[in-house]
């Protein structure tokens, strides 16, 4: 005599749990579709932060592999000894009128000085 247990009295009973075979199917088919369909979507596309800072970063480099020969064209084109010209007639002009300023200032200090002396009688 073999012992059963209550449980698996029925399990080869096909009218004892109608449908469970389906379901069992139907729950596997979902899951193998749902692995396929992971395995087979394309890839997460990076956020819009991170597709900004790739493009900056690719664009540095161009500048950075470009910038020699930029700046010595730069260079090039500007009109280096006009603005030396230019540059040393605005600081003459500067220096004169600095030194006009002081000039009148130690005018206006004496007279100060000499006023001062003749109120005290020296």
């Amino acid at each position: 005599m073999s012992e059963r247990r209550a449980s698996a009295a029925g399990a080869d009973d096909p009218e004892m749990h109608p449908g469970y075979e389906v379901l069992a199917a139907v729950a596997l088919g979902a899951l193998a579709g749902a692995g396929i369909a992971m395995l087979l979507r394309p890839a997460v596309q990076p956020s819009p932060g991170v597709r900004v800072l790739r493009n900056a970063k690719r664009t540095a480099a161009r500048y950075r592999r470009d910038a020699p020969k930029r700046a010595a064209e730069l260079l090039d084109r500007l009109p280096l000894e006009d603005i030396g010209e230019s540059l040393g007639a605005h600081l003459a002009a500067a220096r004169e009128a600095i030194d006009d300023v002081v000039a009148e200032e130690i005018k206006d200090l004496r007279k100060a000085i000499r006023r001062q002396r003749k109120r005290l009688g020296v």
